[in-house]
């Protein structure tokens, strides 16, 4: 685990992680968008609140664990490094829970990825929000 942990240490120094970041971020928002089909700045910062305590909180393109999949897929970089900086990947998949593939414990460790980036989008907007 420790030399996983270490080879993509070493892929996250060779590739722009955090400029690809905000594409992520843009598309989580835009998810958001979608889901609350309104401009309440109050009722995104809500929805992101409630998806970063529970991840079975309703965003359009976060629903169905194919499009979480998707999402990895496209931006597994990005989910890769916010993961590993969370020590993720020293802990065991049993830790989440019921995964009992491959496949389910790349959809978990991608909501979790989704929502740490919630929580930075909340951190760093947090006088905009209030």
């Amino acid at each position: 685990m420790r030399k996983f942990t270490q080879i993509l240490e070493n892929l996250t120094d060779q590739l722009n992680v955090e400029e690809d970041l905000i594409e992520l971020e843009n598309e989580l928002i835009q998810m958001i968008d979608d889901s609350i089909n309104s401009e309440d700045t109050n009722l995104k910062t809500e929805t992101m609140k409630s998806y970063t305590e529970d991840s079975s909180t309703t965003v359009i393109g976060l629903v169905n664990d194919s499009d979480v999949f998707d999402l990895y897929l496209k931006h597994k970089n990005q989910f890769d490094k916010l993961l590993l900086d969370l020590d993720h990947f020293s802990k065991s998949p049993e830790s989440l829970g019921s995964v009992s593939s491959v496949y389910e414990y790349v959809i978990e460790s991608t909501k979790i990825g989704v929502q740490e980036v919630f929580r930075k989008l909340l951190d760093e907007n947090k006088n905009e929000f209030e």
